[in-house]
């Protein structure tokens, strides 16, 4: 998916909260071409003041595509979210961010 947040910083939702359950991320890739620094992080919760799970800092030099990419080999995972919580992806600034994540669902 492909997330920006107009105007400034912002809350985007990756996965839904699911009753009962957990999401437990072992891969994840972010690619811009912005060039602002913009702190990325994964969030516990849907809120702004959510939980922080995982930051990445992303710049890029003129338009020119730059990310960053973690995976591990499954049952393990990087980080986890608590039961029945969203994943989100909270931008520091108003900037296009690609995304791709890979977890397992989990019961509590």
């Amino acid at each position: 998916g492909s997330v920006t947040s107009q105007g400034g910083a912002g809350l985007n939702t990756v996965v839904a909260a699911s009753a009962n359950y957990s999401f437990k991320v072992f891969a994840f890739s972010l690619t811009t071409t912005g060039v602002v620094s913009n702190n990325v992080r994964f969030t516990n919760g849907s809120s702004g003041g959510a939980g922080e799970l995982w930051r990445v800092a992303m710049q890029s030099s003129s338009g020119v595509a730059s990310g960053a990419n973690l995976a591990v080999s499954p049952p393990g995972y990087l980080f986890a979210t608590g039961t029945s919580t969203t994943l989100a992806l909270y931008l520091g600034e108003a900037s296009l961010v690609h995304y791709s994540v890979s977890y397992i669902k989990e019961t509590a």
